[in-house]
């Protein structure tokens, strides 16, 4: 978890560096179902998150792909998408430190 705490920390988001992080805690827990039994996230939500992030359709210029052709649900904001992947990094490193609840931006809560 210490690529994906690196890489969260060191730039604005976006749709690719929150992606990365997100590749990094999908492998970390296990797969996507890994990361709904977490509680902070539905499969509907990763839908979301991974269809702005990847299609031009709904991610805008700074989605992961340009010329990508599709449709998803409903377009998640990339404010949105940070709060989830903050939360369930959160999470994950809450769970590989022992319980203690941590905060990848800087503030424990």
């Amino acid at each position: 978890m210490r690529r994906a705490l690196e890489l969260y920390g060191r730039e604005m988001p976006s749709w690719g560096s929150l992606y990365k992080v997100y590749e990094l805690i999908r492998q970390h827990l296990g797969g996507d179902d890994s990361i709904c039994r977490t509680g902070l996230a539905t499969s509907q939500d990763l839908k979301r998150f991974r269809s702005t992030a990847n299609l031009p359709a709904l991610g805008g210029l700074e989605a992961r792909h340009a010329a990508k052709e599709g449709d998803g649900p409903a377009a998640m904001e990339l404010s949105e998408a940070d709060a989830l992947i903050r939360s369930v990094l959160a999470e994950c490193l809450s769970k590989d430190l022992g319980g203690e609840r941590a905060d990848p931006g800087g503030v424990a809560s």
